[in-house]
């Protein structure tokens, strides 16, 4: 189980997928959502890796407009909009960051990637219960 993320009230292990930035902006429009929350941001420290990110979906060719969300008979026709980002983490431990502008530059790509796509800034980073639970409040503020 990767990165050892336990579920709070079962204990069962948990795996993610890749971050969908188009179901992101469903929710951001339909629910009025300002800002968003980046949690366990620790869980990536020391990685290397290319992360792939949902950014859309086209149905038959044509893209699908947020805030849509394409319906499970369609999925056989539904092609996901991806786009990569390189995340070199190697020999950085996250917890130990106390300061934002200290966070690494891909970091902070990532943060306006979500920014661009849904709409909303990221308006909190935290890091694991195990971790201290630090947190940073208002990431990006203009």
């Amino acid at each position: 189980m990767l990165l050892n993320n336990l579920g709070a009230t079962t204990k069962r292990g948990r795996e993610v997928g890749r971050p969908d930035l188009h179901m992101t902006a469903c929710a951001v429009m339909s629910d009025g959502v300002d800002c968003l929350a980046l949690t366990q941001l620790d869980s990536l420290s020391g990685l290397d890796f290319t992360l792939r990110i949902t950014i859309g979906y086209e149905l038959d060719g044509q893209r699908v407009p947020v805030p849509v969300i394409p319906m499970a008979h369609d999925m056989d026709r539904v092609k996901t909009i991806d786009r990569e980002l390189h995340l070199d983490l190697a020999g950085v431990d996250l917890s130990q960051i106390t300061e934002l502008r200290d966070l690494p530059a891909c970091i902070h790509q990532l943060l306006d990637i979500y920014y661009q796509y849904t709409g909303a800034r990221v308006g909190m980073l935290s890091m694991s219960p195990g971790q201290g639970g630090k947190i940073f409040q208002s990431v990006i503020d203009e």
